[in-house]
C-alpha cells in the first residue's frame, strides 16, 4: 500500500504494519511479484524500479523510461511486463537482468495490461478501447480484439472484455490460428460440437465446416436470422427476415 511517499506492507489476517519504505515514493503504480519477493514501482517523474519487497533496497533500473503506468508480472515472477510512453510495451528478465521493448507497439498509450495465468499471453489496451493479445514466447500479436480488457480466466483460455456498458467473453484457441470468411453476416451459430458453422443474413443461409474452415453449403434461402441447432447437431431452424 502507497501512504504519503512510503510503500508499506500489512498482514492481511491481523491488519498490523510489517514494514514500511523510506520516502521516496510518490505518486506512483505499484505491482507485487507472485511469490511476494518484489516489487514493481512505476512512480510519475521518474524511471521505473524492481525493489526488495522486504527490504525495499533498489535490485535493478528499467532502463530511463517516465510516465510508466501499468505493469503484469508473469507467474514464475521472472519477468515484468511493463508500459512505456509511445505505446511501447517492454519485457524485464529478472534471471537476465535486461529489459527488450517487445514487437507489439500500441498507435497511443497503453491504457491497461492483463497477463494470464499460466504466464504466456498479455492482453494490452490503448486508447482507441482495442485490446491486443501479444506471445510472450515470441512476441508476436496473436490477434486485436475490439473492447478493453479486463481479467484472463484460471484456466488462461478466456478473456474478459468490456465493450461499451456489455462486458464480453472470449474463448481463445490453443493453436493460435484463425481463418477469416469474407462474406455478410447478420448472425451465425456453430453446432453443438463445434463441427459445423451456419451463416445467416441477407445473402441467405450457408454451411461451413470448421477444421478447416470451408465452404460446405447453401441452403438456398432468401434473407433469413437467426438460426438455432437441435442438440443432437444434425438439425437446425431458421426463418425468413420477410416472412
Amino acid at each position: 500500500q502507497l501512504e504519503g511517499s512510503c510503500i508499506r506492507r500489512y498482514d492481511l489476517q491481523s491488519g498490523q504494519l510489517i514494514s514500511s519504505s523510506p520516502p521516496r515514493f510518490e505518486r506512483c503504480w505499484i505491482s507485487l511479484s507472485h511469490d511476494g519477493e518484489y516489487l514493481a514501482v512505476l512512480p510519475q517523474q521518474q524511471s521505473p524500479v524492481i525493489l526488495n519487497a522486504h527490504t525495499f533496497e533498489t535490485i535493478a533500473l528499467l532502463g530511463n523510461e517516465t510516465h510508466s503506468e501499468h505493469s503484469e508480472w508473469l507467474r514464475n515472477s521472472s519477468q515484468l511486463i511493463f508500459s512505456a510512453p509511445q505505446g511501447v510495451l517492454k519485457l524485464w528478465d529478472f534471471q537476465q537482468q535486461y529489459h527488450v521493448p517487445l514487437a507489439l507497439r500500441h498507435t497511443f498509450e497503453v491504457t491497461s495490461l492483463e497477463a494470464s495465468a499460466d504466464g504466456r499471453l498479455i492482453c494490452s489496451t490503448d486508447g482507441t478501447s482495442s485490446s491486443r493479445i501479444l506471445d510472450v514466447a515470441n512476441g508476436c500479436e496473436r490477434i486485436q480484439i475490439p473492447g478493453t480488457a479486463m481479467r484472463f480466466s484460471a484456466d488462461s483460455r478466456r478473456l474478459a472484455v468490456r465493450r461499451d456498458n456489455e462486458l464480453v467473453t472470449c474463448e481463445l484457441l490453443s493453436s493460435g490460428c484463425y481463418d477469416d470468411l469474407l462474406k455478410s453476416v447478420e448472425t451465425l451459430q456453430f453446432s453443438p460440437d463445434g463441427a459445423w458453422l451456419m451463416t445467416c443474413g441477407s445473402e441467405g443461409a450457408f454451411i461451413y465446416s470448421t477444421n478447416p474452415l470451408e465452404y460446405n453449403a447453401a441452403l438456398g434461402l432468401d434473407a433469413c436470422c437467426p438460426v438455432a441447432w437441435h442438440a443432437s447437431g444434425t438439425e437446425l431452424v431458421t426463418y425468413g427476415i420477410f416472412s
